[in-house]
C-alpha cells in the first residue's frame, strides 16, 4: 500500500470514528424542550441584521465531521488521550480559513481532506499548528492547570488582585460567564512591584483557563456553544493609565497566546462607561484592528463619568444581561456587601485605586482637599454590628465630617450627621456602630469653602462584631 493509500484509510477510520464520538456526545445529553428556543434565538443590535447567539454542538459536530477527522489524523500521536471531538471542534471553528491554507497534497487525498487543506500552498495547517502551541503550552504549565482545576490559587493571586480590579461575577441570561474588568480602579505600575511580567502572564492564562473550565463544562451539559462575556469599564480610567506600556504589552501577549490554547472562549467584549478620550483613541486604533476582533467589540455608548450609566445602553448587554446579576457600578442592582463589593472585594462605590487612592482600612493617610472639593473614604462592612474607629487631624482651620453605610438594598443609612473638626481640636477620636453590612462611606467635606485648600491626617478602621461568647472559657 503507497503512503497516500494508508493516509487515505486512516482518514476515513478517523472519520468513522467521528461519526461515533459525535452521536456519543449527542446522545449523552439530549437538549431539553426549553433549550430549543435559545438554539434558535437571534438578536439584533443597533438595526443590524439577527446574528445567532449560541449554537447546537450536536450540530456543529455532525456538520465538520470530516475536518474534525482530518484533524484528528494530522495530529496522529500528539493528540492527547483526553481531547475528544469537542476539543476539536474548537479548533476547527475558530481556523475556518484553513481551506485557503495546507500542505501539498496528492489529488487523491485532496478530496478526502477538503476542506481542511488545500493542495496549492505548502504552508502548514494553521488548526493543526494551533493544536500543537496549545498541546505544548499544556504540558509546560500542568502544574497551574492543575490548580486551576482545583480551586487553587497561584502564589502571585493575592499581589495582582489587590491592585487589578478584575473577577468573574455572576452570567448572563444565557448562562454565559461574566468576567468584569474595573479599568479605572486597577493600578498596573503598583502591581509589577510585586509581581514579574511572566508571573502576570501566568496569571492572566490561569484566569483563561478557569473560564475555560466554566464554559467547557455548561457546553457539555447544554449542548450549545458557551462561551464567556468580558465587561470593561473605563469609569474613572485617565490617559496616564492607557499609557502603561508593560501593562498593555503583556495584555497583548496573552490574548495572542489565547488564540491557539483557548478558541471559541471570548463570544464578547463589552466596554462600558467609556471616558470621553477613549472615542478618540478608538476611531485611531480600529483600523489595525482585525474584523475578527472587533466582530466580538461592543461598545456601549455613554460617559464613564456618569453615574447613573446603565449598561441597558448597550443593544448588546441590555438584551443579554440580568440586572439582579450586574453590579450597580455599571447599573445593576447587584451590590454583593457581604464580599465587600461585587469584584475583589472592592466596594462598588469605589472611585480610585484601592491600594493609593480613597479606600483605607487601618492606614494613615494625608489628604489636601481642594477648596469647593470633598474626599470619600470607602470602606467593606462585611457583616452587620461592625464599629468603625476614626482618627482626624486638620492642619488649618477645618472640615466637615459625617459618615454613612450603604446596604445591599434600601437607602443609605447615616451613621454620623455633619460635624465640623478644626485644627484646635488636635486628633479627634470616636467610634461608630455600622448598623448594617454595606458600604461605609466616610466624607471629608470642604465643598463650603470658596478659597482655602485643607490638608487632613486619617485612620479609619472597621471593627468586626465580637459574639457574645467570644471571651467565655471552657468549663
Amino acid at each position: 500500500m503507497v503512503e497516500s493509500d494508508r493516509c487515505i484509510s486512516s482518514v476515513h477510520a478517523c472519520r468513522n470514528k467521528s461519526a461515533s464520538d459525535a452521536t456519543a456526545l449527542r446522545h449523552s445529553a439530549s437538549p431539553s424542550p426549553s433549550l430549543s428556543s435559545l438554539i434558535l434565538l437571534t438578536m439584533t443590535t443597533g438595526g443590524s441584521a439577527p446574528v445567532p447567539v449560541q449554537e447546537n454542538i450536536d450540530e456543529l459536530l455532525k456538520q465538520h465531521a470530516e475536518a474534525i477527522a482530518a484533524l484528528r489524523c494530522s495530529l496522529g500521536h500528539d493528540l492527547p488521550a483526553t481531547w475528544d471531538e469537542l476539543w476539536l471542534l474548537r479548533f476547527v471553528l475558530s481556523f475556518e480559513d484553513i481551506s485557503k491554507r495546507g500542505a501539498l497534497l496528492t489529488p487523491e487525498l485532496t478530496a478526502v481532506l477538503r476542506p481542511v487543506v488545500d493542495p496549492c500552498t505548502n504552508d502548514p495547517q494553521p488548526a493543526v499548528e494551533a493544536c500543537k502551541i496549545c498541546i505544548a503550552y499544556r504540558a509546560k504549565n500542568a502544574d497551574m492547570l492543575r490548580k486551576a482545576a482545583a480551586g487553587e490559587h497561584l502564589k502571585q493571586h493575592d499581589a495582582v488582585v489587590k491592585c487589578c480590579v478584575v473577577g468573574f461575577h455572576g452570567k448572563t441570561k444565557l448562562d454565559e460567564p461574566l468576567y468584569i474588568v474595573r479599568a479605572g480602579l486597577s493600578s498596573p505600575s503598583e502591581m509589577f512591584k510585586h509581581v514579574t511580567q511572566p508571573e502576570f502572564l501566568e496569571w492572566l492564562m490561569y484566569m483563561r483557563e478557569l473560564a475555560f473550565l466554566k464554559c467547557d463544562a455548561l457546553t457539555r451539559d447544554k449542548r450549545v456553544l458557551v462561551k464567556q462575556i468580558s465587561v470593561v469599564d473605563l469609569a474613572h480610567v485617565t490617559l496616564s493609565m492607557a499609557g502603561e506600556t508593560q501593562f498593555q504589552r503583556t495584555l497583548g501577549e496573552s490574548s495572542k497566546l489565547s488564540e491557539n490554547v483557548y478558541p471559541q472562549l471570548l463570544g464578547k467584549q463589552v466596554i462600558i462607561n467609556p471616558p470621553r478620550f477613549f472615542y478618540a483613541l478608538f476611531s485611531l486604533f480600529k483600523t489595525f484592528m482585525s474584523p475578527k476582533v472587533l466582530a466580538r467589540l461592543g461598545v456601549c455608548p455613554g460617559n464613564g463619568d456618569d453615574a447613573n450609566a446603565r449598561y441597558t445602553s448597550c443593544p448588546f448587554a441590555g438584551s443579554r444581561f440580568d440586572a439582579h446579576a450586574i453590579p450597580t457600578f455599571v447599573g445593576g442592582d447587584c451590590r454583593c456587601t457581604m464580599y465587600g463589593g461585587c469584584i475583589a472585594g472592592v466596594p462598588n462605590s469605589c472611585k480610585a485605586p484601592p491600594g493609593g487612592g480613597n479606600s483605607a482600612d487601618g492606614a494613615e493617610k494625608t489628604v489636601t482637599i481642594s477648596a469647593g472639593a470633598y474626599h470619600d473614604v470607602l470602606l467593606a462592612a462585611k457583616t452587620p454590628g461592625c464599629k468603625l474607629l476614626w482618627q482626624l487631624a486638620v492642619a488649618d482651620k477645618g472640615v466637615e465630617l459625617s459618615a454613612e453605610v450603604q446596604p445591599e438594598t434600601g437607602p443609605p443609612v447615616s451613621m454620623l450627621a455633619v460635624r465640623k473638626i478644626r485644627k484646635e481640636d488636635g486628633p479627634a477620636t470616636g467610634v461608630l456602630a455600622v448598623p448594617a453590612a454595606g458600604t461605609v462611606r466616610v466624607r471629608l467635606d470642604n465643598s463650603y469653602s470658596r478659597f482655602t485648600g485643607k490638608t487632613c491626617t486619617y485612620t479609619f478602621t472597621l471593627m468586626a462584631a465580637v459574639p457574645a461568647d467570644a471571651t467565655s472559657t471552657e468549663a
